[in-house]
């Protein structure tokens, strides 16, 4: 893993839900088209950063997301990551990233 892999949480915060927020209204505008439409990169990135939303239309207030910050737009794995690579995850409680091991899908190291 190389050392920018390491920071994904540098380019995550996490936000607690108001009362009446929508994604929209909470992601920041480098991840919008110039139309105001969240981009699809945008919708990937929150998607992969928050799986346990089925409907990113559906946010309640209380919950707790993880929100990709626009430097995490010049990292040269981004791609990946959007594209289902566990290598590299967040962990939430620690605030860390953890790497999978391939040989070893159901443990991680830290």
């Amino acid at each position: 893993m190389s050392h920018s892999e390491n920071k994904l949480f540098y380019f995550v915060k996490q936000h607690k839900v108001k009362q009446d927020e929508s994604v929209c209204m909470i992601m920041d505008k480098a991840f919008f088209d110039n139309s105001g439409i969240l981009t699809k990169e945008g919708k990937a990135l929150f998607e992969r950063l928050n799986p346990e939303v089925k409907d990113i239309n559906l946010i309640y207030a209380g919950m707790t997301l993880n929100l990709p910050q626009p430097g995490i737009l010049f990292q040269p794995w981004l791609h990946d990551f959007i594209g289902g690579n566990d290598n590299i995850l967040l962990n939430r409680e620690k605030k860390t990233v953890i790497k999978k091991q391939p040989h070893e899908r159901g443990q991680a190291a830290i």
